[in-house]
């Protein structure tokens, strides 16, 4: 087995970064590798393991979107802050879905340095609303709400498309 890849808040940035450009900019390959070699993090030892998170942070981000709502009592994570998004986008992905294969350098300067970040970039009350939600994730439990939940987790599909499938056909065929 592999050590686990020791994320910085510096490699946070970038993630949240990329992530960020990627709802706006396509075909998010071209976005990674832009914002990768802007921070020089393209072509580095670094490269390998942050792609593999960026493209699992966008694999999963129908079951990201919907942890966001759970935590932020928002009904869609499109009203939030764009900056807020990503950031949460990322840090729920590592929270959740990279248990062994990533360990933050320093759990606690991370998410606090991030919440400074998403403060002087945005509202002040975003790094807040950050912070509140990410000190929340330590007790979440992803639990399926509905059957579509349970397609869109275990195939990674997006929410849109799951509900469209099973507006045509039964849940067992859409399985």
């Amino acid at each position: 087995m592999r050590e686990p890849y020791i994320i910085s808040s510096d490699d946070i940035t970038v993630l949240i970064e990329a992530v960020l450009r990627a709802e706006s900019v396509k075909p998010v390959q071209q976005v990674k590798r832009d914002v990768f070699k802007e921070y020089g993090i393209l072509g580095s030892g670094k490269d390998p393991p942050l792609t593999a998170i960026f493209y699992g942070i966008m694999l999963r981000l129908g079951i990201l979107d919907r942890v966001i709502t759970d935590l932020t009592g928002s009904k869609s994570p499109y009203l939030l802050d764009p900056k807020l998004r990503a950031a949460l986008r990322v840090f729920i992905y590592l929270k959740l879905f990279s248990k062994g294969r990533v360990k933050f350098d320093n759990w606690f300067r991370c998410y606090k340095k991030v919440g400074a970040w998403l403060s002087s970039r945005s509202h002040p009350y975003v790094g807040m609303w950050f912070v509140d939600a990410v000190k929340s994730l330590s007790s979440y439990d992803l639990r399926f709400k509905t059957p579509d939940d349970e397609l869109m987790f275990k195939y990674l599909l997006p929410p849109w498309y799951v509900k469209k499938i099973m507006s045509i056909v039964s849940v067992s065929e859409a399985e």
